[in-house]
């Protein structure tokens, strides 16, 4: 009896619990491999897109470099800049480079003096805003005191000049934000 039980035995625990540890091992292998394949495949990827970023977003030899600053007016020393030989990226700056880059430093300071005047344009109209304002509520306080002896009335008008206050301040901020 002991001999049948024996290979029932080996068939129907020894090997299924091999071949259940042997497939479990043999599956961390696969994925092991598949993963360090991904893993290159991934690592190959990123590098092939990072030099071709970097070959499409260079600047070339023959165009000026975005981010450099643009030289003064009076010719301040700059490396590489319009009062020494040899522009930026060294090629020289003949008249027709210096006459360009007059054109474009003139641009941005009209560019500056338009934000300037549009600023101060806002400043004023926000003065006078506030001086209405201020001459409005100048008016209700001194109503507000004419009426001091009926307390209901000055509660009530309180109230509505801080309501008012606070209308006025959003609208403010709205418009600021607008413009």
């Amino acid at each position: 009896m002991v001999r049948r039980d024996a290979p029932a035995l080996l068939n129907y625990v020894i090997l299924p619990t091999l071949l259940l540890r042997l497939s479990v091992v043999m599956l961390r292998r696969g994925v092991l491999a598949w993963l360090s394949r991904v893993g290159v495949l991934l690592v190959v990827v990123c590098c092939c897109l990072s030099l071709l970023y970097v070959i499409t977003c260079s600047p070339h030899a023959d165009e000026p470099m975005a981010g450099q600053p643009l030289p003064r007016v009076g010719g301040m020393a700059m490396p590489g800049g319009p009062s020494r030989p040899g522009g930026v990226g060294g090629a020289p700056i003949g008249p027709a480079g210096r006459e360009g880059f007059q054109a474009l430093l003139q641009e941005r300071e009209e560019q500056h003096r338009q934000h300037i005047a549009s600023l101060k344009k806002q400043i004023a109209q926000l003065k006078e805003a506030l001086q209405e304002r201020s001459e409005q509520l100048k008016g209700m306080q001194d109503s507000v005191e004419k009426t001091a002896g009926k307390g209901t009335v000055g509660d009530v008008a309180d109230e509505h000049s801080h309501s008012d206050l606070q209308e006025f301040l959003r609208s403010q901020v709205s418009r600021a934000e607008l413009e």
